[in-house]
């Protein structure tokens, strides 16, 4: 008994420990209003003045406002961000964390 609910205090742990990970190596995209942090592969060009604009396809994605408001993007994330830094998100789950 005591390896079993040992067994399953590990496979908590990690499961709990790996779903903030894509965090850590997210990329980092400056939007007009804000920040965009996603685990997706970028397509799209960088303008002379610095911002990017093109498309990405994600699992995660963090939007943070200048204003200090924040909301998780997970499931089948898609952003858009047009060359004057405005991003459009669809995703299958929302959730605001602030």
């Amino acid at each position: 008994m005591k390896y079993i609910i040992s067994l399953l205090l590990l496979i908590f742990v990690s499961c709990t420990s790996t779903n903030h990970s894509w965090e850590e190596n997210a990329k980092v995209i400056k939007v007009k209003d804000g920040l965009i942090k996603c685990d997706g592969e970028r397509k799209g060009q960088l303008s002379s003045d610095g911002q990017w604009s093109g498309e990405i396809e994600a699992k995660n994605a963090i939007f943070e406002s200048e204003d200090g408001r924040s909301m998780q993007f997970t499931g089948d994330v898609k952003i858009a961000v047009d060359e004057n830094g405005l991003a459009q998100i669809t995703a299958k789950n929302l959730k605001f964390l602030k």
